[in-house]
Parts: structure tokens; C-alpha cells; sequence
């Protein structure tokens, strides 16, 4: 045959276009503290094929996302990690999140008002340098902020010195 097989191969391409769906939730109010998850929808970039692509979201209380001007997204970007275009965004982790940006370090610093807080989503391909692409910027326009902390993280070992338990790890406190 003539044919080259590989011209109809789909090859990867530098998507130009990332669309996040506007939440049926944006002008709901949302109370965190009595919400578990946030889901939001988005398109696929067209990266050339169905490439199995990693979602991050980011959150931003002044639509500001520029870095010259403050937007940090190391800092800014939530911790889950989705590989489909159904994200669900932890109340919690957006409420710690949203403490975070509002500098509160008190209970009594956080108001119980709606607030505004506005998201977009970046995409990547794990392992392909340059395949970032960031989406449209939705809002969400009723968000109620509660005080939240990060969670404990223990340690992954303890090491206690002396006779505490009678040198028996049967009696010893779990």
C-alpha cells in the first residue's frame, strides 16, 4: 500500500482552547461548612487525541491572576488533582483555601457573608513540558467562608526514649 499509516495516527498539538462550564450553582448561595463538594464542568483541550490530562483548579478573590500583581499558584492552586473533566472541589480545602487568602489567623475574623471567589482550571499532561493551558475564568458569586484548617499531619514515626511502658510494646500507647 501506499498509505503511511502514521499520517492518520493522532499526534499530540498544542491545544489553543480550554473552556470551563459556568456552575449551575454561581449565583447559589454556598455555604461551605454545609458542602461537601463543588462540582464543575470543562472541556477537554484539544491536545490531538483523548489524552489522559490532570485538572488543577485555582482560586482567586480579586480576579487577579497574574504574578507581577501578587497571584502565587503554587499557593493558589487546590491540592486535588482530577483526571476528568468533572471536578469536584472539597468545601473544606476551598475553605481553608479562602482563609488563607483573606489572611484570617482567627475564628473571629472570618465574616459569614457571601463572597465572591473566582476559579479557573489548568490542564496539563503529566510529563509533556509545555502542554499547560489554562481556562476561562468562571465565578461563583454567593460563597460563605468558614473558619478551617489545614489537617493534622503526624508524623510518620515517634521515638520515645525510656522505661514508659515497662520495656513491653504491648503496653505501650497507641
Amino acid at each position: 500500500s501506499c498509505e503511511n499509516p502514521e499520517d492518520e495516527n493522532p499526534r499530540y498539538q498544542n491545544p489553543t482552547e480550554f473552556v470551563v462550564n459556568e456552575s449551575p450553582y454561581k449565583d447559589a448561595l454556598i455555604e461551605l461548612v454545609n458542602t461537601e463538594n463543588i462540582i464543575i464542568t470543562c472541556s477537554q483541550p484539544n491536545y490531538g487525541y483523548a489524552a489522559a490530562a490532570e485538572y488543577a483548579v485555582q482560586v482567586s478573590l480579586d480576579n487577579n491572576w497574574d504574578s507581577e500583581n501578587g497571584f502565587d499558584e503554587a499557593v493558589q492552586t487546590l491540592g486535588i488533582k482530577s483526571n476528568s473533566a468533572e471536578i469536584a472541589i472539597d468545601a473544606n480545602e476551598l475553605a481553608v483555601m479562602l482563609c488563607s487568602l483573606m489572611g484570617v489567623v482567627d475564628e473571629n475574623d472570618v465574616e459569614s457573608i457571601p463572597m465572591q471567589v473566582y476559579l479557573r482550571v489548568k490542564c496539563s499532561i503529566p510529563n509533556i513540558a509545555g502542554s499547560e493551558i489554562y481556562s476561562n475564568i468562571v465565578s461563583l458569586n454567593k460563597v460563605v467562608p468558614y473558619y478551617a484548617l489545614p489537617d493534622v499531619k503526624l508524623p510518620e514515626a515517634m521515638y520515645m526514649v525510656g522505661d514508659f511502658c515497662g520495656w513491653d510494646w504491648n503496653n505501650s500507647a497507641a
